[in-house]
């Protein structure tokens, strides 16, 4: 998919970080947004960011883990369009706490939005996709989906999501279906602060993490990069940005070298 101009693109999590970046930039390519948050506000500004970039955007302000509110979602969008052209699932949480405190319902929270969510994205989206002879699926995970870090159920949910992935491409990749998996690193998000907004951190973790993520984490923008390039030359796993790249690389050359440098750095 060179030319991404008029496409309709589905893309959760948009409000800020990685799905921030990432609508602005294919906006910047004259692409079709149907943005999705949980913050109105942030949402609209982020669309009229994108209205300006030359994208056309409109926003959908609900919580991925509504059904009713996704279907109500997908529900216009294929009315407007008659199709999607690429979906992607960025929307995501994790509990900041260690795994004996980690609590059921903190299991159930971070699933929901990470694995479920991107589930009930798909099976919105695909029916429509293989009818017009496939499509493109970007499930945004982590490098913690592929080599895992101390919060567990941050990692497992990504895990989860890279595994999914790779039996959808098995499945329906001979019926025109791209499915990339896209596993960043290190990255200046807002996912911590959501943890401790959110009452999931046991308030030390969660706080050591956001400063982490503001000092030396990388710019969404180069994720959003590597993104989209990736939908237009679909590979399966991306890691980004360079760290990224190179911690898997030793991880999967050097497993116990990573899992020592992983224990030391968390």
């Amino acid at each position: 998919m060179r030319n991404l101009n008029q496409k309709v693109i589905v893309l959760t999590g948009a409000s800020s970080g990685i799905g921030r970046a990432t609508a602005l930039a294919l906006a910047a390519e004259g692409a079709v947004l149907h943005l999705v948050a949980r913050r109105e506000q942030r949402l609209a500004e982020v669309c009229s960011e994108a209205n300006a970039r030359g994208g056309t955007a409109t926003a959908h302000a609900f919580d991925v883990r509504d059904t009713e509110a996704f279907a109500r979602m997908a529900s216009r969008v294929h009315a407007d369009h008659g199709r999607v052209d690429v979906l992607i699932n960025n929307a995501g949480v994790g509990a900041t706490k260690a795994f004996l405190e980690t609590t059921d319902d903190d299991w159930a929270w971070t699933f929901d939005t990470n694995f479920h969510a991107v589930v009930r994205g798909i099976r919105m989206f695909l029916p429509t996709m293989i009818e017009h002879g496939g499509g493109t699926i970007v499930n945004v995970a982590s490098l913690a989906g592929v080599m895992a870090n101390t919060l567990a159920a941050y990692s497992a949910s990504k895990f989860a999501v890279v595994g999914m992935s790779e039996s959808l491409l098995l499945e329906y990749g001979d019926k025109g279906l791209n499915v990339v998996v896209v596993c960043p690193g290190v990255i200046s998000t807002e996912i911590a602060t959501a943890s401790i907004d959110a009452g999931r951190t046991n308030g030390v973790i969660g706080p050591s993490l956001q400063k982490l993520l503001a000092a030396h984490g990388a710019a969404p923008e180069q994720v959003a990069r590597d993104l989209v390039r990736a939908i237009r030359h679909p590979r399966f796993i991306v890691p980004t940005p360079m760290h990224a790249t190179v911690l898997r690389r030793v991880h999967r050359m050097f497993p116990d070298l990573a899992r020592m440098l992983t224990r030391r750095l968390s």
